[in-house]
């Protein structure tokens, strides 16, 4: 505004001047003062962010609400509005979903950003109303058990592992299940809320496989991105290696310079 030299000193000697330009006028009008204010763009944190596979998609934005909170269209409103001015041409357009356990957590009083929840861009879930878990697809499934009562939680889980999927879905589903009774149950080790939830030792060792496969895949695949073509011994090498060999070796692959120092790593193992 200072640099619009004319109407900053026109509002500056009298404020009232920008309310003759409105059809309704607040009736205190002339109490109002006006400033050149410098607003500091806030450290935000959204919840997460889904960014489109091209700038001619939406972006959406997800915050989960566990709790109630007054101010979160407010800081969505800020957010997205901030993030929309910096990264305007990496996406079409916007929506945004806010989830919540149950609908009496919303935000009550909106009346400062009354048009952004309902702006048509806002879908809002509540978790409660979903349905049966167990007609629920899993992935929305484990959404719903994250918000159920203990006195209830243990059998839908257990439903939940019991359901018929692909190997590598029954191994999420397992890791998924397990952390999430793990924060329901807090006071109790991951042992003691497998044996609760009747997890077997050998579906234990079903998820350490799919772990390990899906390490050995991420691992091969960012040696291929730093050192280009592996020849099968060393592709043997590596798929006998355990998970924390694995992960030790994801950790080091941007140390190595060529071939070599991955081959020495890779023998000091053995």
């Amino acid at each position: 505004m200072k640099q619009d030299t004319i109407f900053y000193q026109l509002f500056v000697r009298s404020p009232a001047l920008l309310f003759e330009l409105l059809p309704d006028p607040p009736p205190n009008a002339g109490q109002y003062r006006f400033e050149a204010i410098e607003v500091k763009q806030v450290g935000y944190r959204m919840d997460g962010v889904f960014l489109p596979p091209a700038p001619t998609s939406d972006i959406f934005f997800c915050e989960v609400q566990q709790k109630i909170d007054e101010f979160l269209y407010e800081r969505m409103m800020a957010e997205i509005s901030i993030y929309a001015h910096h990264k305007r041409n990496t996406f079409k357009n916007w929506q945004a979903v806010v989830i919540y356990p149950r609908r009496k957590i919303e935000q009550k009083c909106c009346d400062l950003v009354a048009e952004f929840p309902e702006s048509g861009r806002i879908t809002r879930v509540y978790l409660d109303e979903l349905g049966d878990i167990a007609a629920l697809p899993w992935g929305l499934g484990l959404m719903v058990l994250t918000m159920r009562p203990k006195k209830k939680v243990v059998e839908e889980a257990k439903a939940m592992l019991s359901r018929s999927e692909t190997a590598s879905v029954k191994s999420a589903i397992l890791e998924l299940v397990s952390t999430i009774m793990i924060h329901k149950f807090n006071t109790l080790s991951r042992a003691e809320v497998n044996k609760m939830l009747g997890i077997q030792l050998q579906e234990t060792r079903v998820y350490q496989e799919a772990q390990e496969e899906q390490a050995v895949s991420t691992v091969l695949r960012l040696l291929a991105r730093k050192l280009g073509s592996l020849d099968d011994a060393v592709v043997k090498q590596i798929n006998c290696l355990n998970l924390k060999q694995l992960n030790s070796l994801t950790d080091g692959i941007f140390d190595f310079n060529d071939i070599t120092d991955l081959q020495s790593y890779l023998n000091s193992l053995s």
